[in-house]
């Protein structure tokens, strides 16, 4: 571990990934847990009311905070204790607990081992816990997704208790295991339930009992299981909720083939020393890999479990089909792949003694190394020193194990060779001499709470009603180590309603869960009763937006149209009838109309004002222009757009089903304003895991008052571009201060927003829609003086309900979905515990 820390601590830097999620995910976590937890002890200890908030409007517009963050840290027993640590030191407290995952992952493998082999020598399993937690996929995790460490830790647990319960009839090490790996992240506890249905099935067929006993053997080992799912109900139900149908898993993908033996292509080289470039790998220790040419050439020999279990590990690896059905037929992900450094290296236990004294096959091994390494060296050229060094390590340890006669000398050597591929591997896989993975780590200086600039200038902003605050170039999640929503979010699980909103108006979205604001659009920004832009590049501010001051290198800008969190509209228009618009009419209609999935109102206003601009086009070397088609071959060149046009307005750019064919599944197009604006589009295609259905964009160029002389086109990959259509269009925002005063036809004498409730007074002239900009979620009930009111989905992903005029008090309510069933089911899980062991201690029950 100080090995690992030495290549960080070198160069003043934490275990956090800058360049991927590590910084905007993991990080940002941390620290808004830690403000969730303060909150809960400031609740207890000041307000003297026990109240756990369940919503937080930090969180992107507003998000349940258990569906949101259970993936990354809420009930995860390593980040709790964050609350104790100072903000500044949070990066130091992520790199303890880093290491603190992986022992404790060593560890309850050592346990398991050591209780299903008692007879084994104890060199084998430290060998093996070793190989275990030190594979690729801890070093790497540790780094990247600390939270997937547990996993590590988690498996050996869950088949600990699964063996006390065959062996010693005693259940409740798997009611605490499952109960730990529940309440922890949902989506591991699916790859662990897989994985231990899987061992249970397997150790039922080879077992030596009776078709009886294997049947209440799993009817004790299935009721352990629910009482600790039913421990942790409260934080699992509603995180099911979420994950059901949420819209990065809802995609229906084809299956795929039964088997692709091109994955084999890799295969021995990440056995050996992992791959730089891909996280499913096991960069197991050199005696582990050994170890499995004993077991296939003895196979005949082993346990009839072990053998098994290893064929449909194999058959995982080899069959895509298997691996989606592996990752719940989402999207592929290589998320579960720390079992197999697990299988592994429990195999090294087993053929321990075979492998110490190999006496037969002498010369298979010595061939099998040979190939392995010319395998690995014609894969991997790059590396080759590497691979030189790893076979003088193998054949030294065959050499060894022929003339060393000694067992224990045999074993010491079999020790110091697995610390030295141990060392070898992170040496490959961090040093700045090799393929130096450091360099995505984040500098110490970067994660101190000086840096949080956007939280620092919205704090300093002298404004105490509600709002939220937009930008450019602002950081992923950094509002919610703050106070003051923002209009960003990237989490791996977002609000289904946000994202189809964002793809019926034409968003270009990174990822379906990854959006920063709304393109700088205006009417949609004011929506979002958005009241303030915090701009570094200030080539383009939306309208409405006037110069207020500076705070930590922002520029702050507010919006004289700014819309509170309550407005009102006199008009709606039918979800289906709004869905037959065009982008821009669907944007301009909201303007006047409330979009309701039942509106039987036949009177609406979609009409868009502005003009359809006149453009002529310029290809640059390498792009050639087909009907409706573009062909790219040189990417360092563009198409320019130039026209004569120089009315003031907000300017547009729509291109209608675009499709890409080329080498790749995503690609990229630039396109850049003559004032130097830039805005990228992320397209994906169909055979992308994560396309969506986006295919219609509207590339918003920002308010002009100076005449815009050209757009250029640029993209990231050559291929073809197909497209039915590439219109200019400039919105006429004329009438848009008149649209504003209508919505803000309403007095709100009084918003007070607490934990999981908001409370207004407020009093309108004539009945009216009541339109909040809260993210529409089910959690939410509203009263009307008292009385309970259908709250119906407003504009695609608002919330909202018919008020008559007259003064009213409102009052919402929010409380996480299946989080009081799921206390409920908590609550008689325990007392079941508790009587089960009264009972047992007073002899009065044997079971």
């Amino acid at each position: 571990a100080l090995f690992i820390y030495y290549f960080y601590f070198s160069q003043n830097k934490a275990f956090v990934n800058l360049e991927g999620d590590g910084y905007r995910q993991n990080y940002r976590a941390i620290i808004y847990y830690q403000k969730y937890l303060k909150e809960i002890i400031n609740n207890i200890f000041v307000k003297h009311k026990f109240v756990i908030p369940q919503w937080d409007f930090t969180i992107g517009e507003g998000s349940d905070i258990i569906q949101t963050l259970n993936y990354y840290v809420v009930a995860d027993p390593f980040a709790i204790f964050c609350i104790f640590v100072p903000r500044d030191y949070l990066y130091l407290y992520l790199d303890i607990s880093a290491f603190a995952r992986l022992f404790v992952a060593g560890l309850f493998f050592g346990i398991l081992s050591f209780y299903l082999n008692k007879d084994n020598n104890w060199i084998a399993i430290l060998i093996a816990s070793l190989s275990y937690c030190f594979s690729y996929y801890g070093i790497k995790n540790i780094i990247d997704f600390p939270f997937m460490v547990n996993y590590l830790a988690y498996i050996p647990i869950i088949i600990f208790g699964v063996e006390k319960i065959i062996r010693e009839n005693k259940y409740f090490t798997l009611v605490f295991g499952v109960f730990l790996s529940a309440v922890s992240s949902l989506p591991y506890f699916y790859y662990i339930v897989v994985i231990t249905l899987i061992y249970c099935i397997s150790r039922a067929i080879f077992i030596e009992k009776t078709i009886k006993e294997k049947v209440i053997l799993t009817i004790k080992i299935i009721i352990s299981s629910l009482l600790g799912v039913c421990l942790s109900a409260p934080i699992l139900i509603p995180s099911i909720t979420k994950l059901l149908g949420n819209t990065r898993i809802s995609k229906e993908f084809m299956l795929e083939n039964l088997l692709d033996f091109s994955v084999l292509k890799n295969m021995i080289n990440t056995l050996i020393i992992g791959d730089s470039q891909t996280s499913t790998t096991f960069g197991m220790a050199l005696p582990c890999w050994l170890s499995m040419i004993t077991f296939a050439l003895n196979i005949k020999k082993n346990n009839k479990t072990d053998v098994l279990l290893a064929f449909i590990n194999f058959a995982i690896l080899v069959s895509p089909l298997l691996t989606q059905l592996m990752n719940a037929m989402q999207n592929g992900t290589t998320k579960w792949f720390g079992i197999c450094p697990m299988l592994i290296s429990y195999i090294f236990i087993k053929n321990y003694d075979n492998l110490v004294e190999i006496k037969n096959n002498r010369k298979v091994y010595i061939i099998i190394v040979l190939i392995c390494f010319f395998f690995c060296a014609y894969n991997d050229k790059e590396r080759i020193k590497i691979h030189i060094v790893l076979l003088i390590m193998t054949l030294g340890i065959l050499i060894m194990d022929f003339i060393i006669k000694n067992v224990k000398i045999k074993s010491m050597c079999l020790l110091a060779c697995a610390l030295s591929c141990i060392l070898l591997n992170i040496f490959n896989l961090l040093s700045p001499t090799l393929w130096d993975y450091t360099c995505r780590a984040t500098d110490v200086s970067i994660l101190n709470s000086d840096n949080d600039k956007e939280i620092i200038a919205t704090e300093e902003i002298e404004d105490y009603t509600f709002f939220r605050y937009s930008g450019n170039n602002l950081t992923c999640n950094e509002s919610s180590g703050g106070d003051v929503p923002s209009t960003n979010f990237y989490w791996s699980f977002p609000n289904n309603d946000v994202v189809n909103f964002r793809t019926l108006l034409g968003y270009y979205d990174y990822n379906l869960n990854h959006y920063d604001g709304y393109n700088d659009r205006s009417m949609l920004l004011n929506l979002a009763s958005v009241k303030y832009y915090l701009a570094d590049d200030t080539h383009n501010v939306p309208y409405g937006f006037k110069y207020l001051n500076t705070i930590e290198n922002f520029d702050i800008y507010e919006n004289e149209n700014a819309l509170p969190l309550f407005y009102v509209y006199s008009n709606s228009i039918n979800y289906d009838d709004w869905l037959n618009l065009s982008i821009l009419e669907k944007q301009s209609s909201l303007m006047n109309n409330v979009v309701l999935e039942n509106s039987e109102n036949e009177e609406i206003c979609c009409e868009v004002y502005g003009d359809t601009i006149s453009y002529s086009y310029e290809c640059g070397d390498g792009i050639k222009h087909k009907e409706n088609s573009l062909i790219v071959d040189n990417i360092d060149s563009n198409i320019k757009l130039s026209f004569d046009y120089t009315k003031s307005g907000e300017y547009y750019i729509l291109i209608n089903n675009l499709h890409y064919i080329g080498n790749n599944t995503s690609t990229q197009i630039y396109i850049e304003n003559s004032n130097g604006k830039i805005n990228t589009i992320y397209h994906k295609t169909e055979e992308n895991r994560r396309y969506a259905g986006r295919n219609d964009y509207a590339v918003c160029l920002g308010y002009l008052n100076e005449p815009l002389e050209y757009v250029n086109i640029s993209f990231l990959l050559s291929g073809e571009y197909t497209y039915d259509s590439i219109e200019l269009f400039r919105l006429d925002i004329e009438n848009y201060d008149n649209q504003i005063d209508q919505l803000k036809d309403i007095n709100i004498n009084v918003l007070d927003i607490d934990t999981n409730s908001i409370y207004s007074e407020i009093s309108v002239d004539n009945n009216k829609f009541l339109c909040m900009s809260i993210p529409y979620t089910d959690g939410w009930k509203a009263y009307v003086d008292g009385e309970e009111v259908e709250l119906q989905k407003a504009n695609v992903m608002y919330m909202g309900f018919d008020i008559e005029a007259g003064e009213h008090v409102i009052e919402l309510k929010y409380s996480t979905p299946g989080f009081n069933i799921g206390l409920m089911l908590s609550i008689y899980s325990l007392t079941i515990i508790a009587l089960y062991t009264i009972f047992k201690k007073k002899n009065k029950i044997n079971i």
